[in-house]
């Protein structure tokens, strides 16, 4: 009975090794736009590959779903959707935007920030429009995140962020001001985080509009866009030469250029 008993567990054990052998490929990826491209890079700063997906047109807004990718092309008005593995699946799911900045995923709805219109827009993931208009009258709205069944939206023109409902209703439409050119946001459980472009600083607000850190990470270049994975917080940072920075939620310097030498970087996402 010893040798059968051996054998399964050499089987055991080449299981286990092939498993372990998995894990990298489930390992949390960094997304970001980065102009005519998306890179694709570990949450360690390695390069996965710097132009996972080509031929895009001022590629900003970003967001992961499972895995697919929905990229922003602010040029030419479109989202286009890929897979994490940058295979494509339709260059113009939505097209006829203007100015397409933040995208922000809830479920089988996109909601769009369009930066140039001034409005909100929402959409199926498979590009069926449902309300090109849900919310409008806004100050170039870039950031966008969803918050249970409510929308909070970054506008960069007047310095303030929104509060609405995923079905348009107004909540606050100044639940946040006197921001310096913010553009990024990012939301963990009752609070978020903003990038402030004009003034180099990440801010720390509830989700209820009350200041937690005004400046929990100051001194930056740039700030542009935002992800959180786990405590950690990824910014780009500069537009030219740009790079992306690892701070800590508590406003910790990890590493201020965890990736560096991107171009005209965008919107940042991170997953798997």
């Amino acid at each position: 009975m010893t040798c059968p008993a051996k054998f399964i567990w050499f089987l055991l054990g080449i299981l286990g090794a092939a498993v372990a052998g998995t894990s990298p490929s489930m390992a949390a990826a960094i997304f970001v736009g980065n102009q005519h491209s998306i890179g694709q890079y570990t949450t360690t700063g390695r390069t996965i590959s710097p132009t996972l997906i080509r031929g895009l047109h001022m590629a900003f807004g970003i967001a992961v779903a499972g895995d697919r990718l929905f990229v922003a092309n602010e040029n030419n008005g479109t989202i286009g959707e890929y897979t994490t593995a940058g295979r494509v699946i339709n260059t113009r799911l939505i097209s006829g935007l203007k100015g397409p900045a933040g995208i922000a995923v809830s479920g089988h709805h996109l909601f769009v920030a369009n930066y140039r219109a001034g409005t909100v827009g929402e959409y199926t993931t498979s590009g069926r429009t449902i309300n090109a208009r849900l919310i409008s009258n806004l100050h170039g709205p870039d950031g966008i995140a969803v918050v249970g069944n409510d929308l909070l939206v970054v506008n960069f023109g007047s310095g303030t962020i929104g509060k609405y409902t995923v079905t348009g209703r107004v909540l606050e439409a100044v639940l946040v001001s006197g921001l310096a050119g913010p553009n990024g946001i990012a939301v963990r459980g009752h609070e978020f985080f903003v990038t402030n472009d004009g003034a180099g600083t990440i801010g720390q607000y509830s989700t209820t509009g009350q200041v937690i850190r005004a400046t929990l990470v100051g001194g930056l270049r740039d700030p542009f866009g935002i992800a959180l994975w786990r405590q950690d917080l990824f910014v780009v940072g500069e537009y030219r030469g740009g790079t992306i920075g690892q701070y800590s939620i508590t406003g910790r310097v990890i590493n201020p250029r965890l990736i560096s030498d991107l171009h005209y970087p965008g919107f940042v996402a991170v997953g798997r």
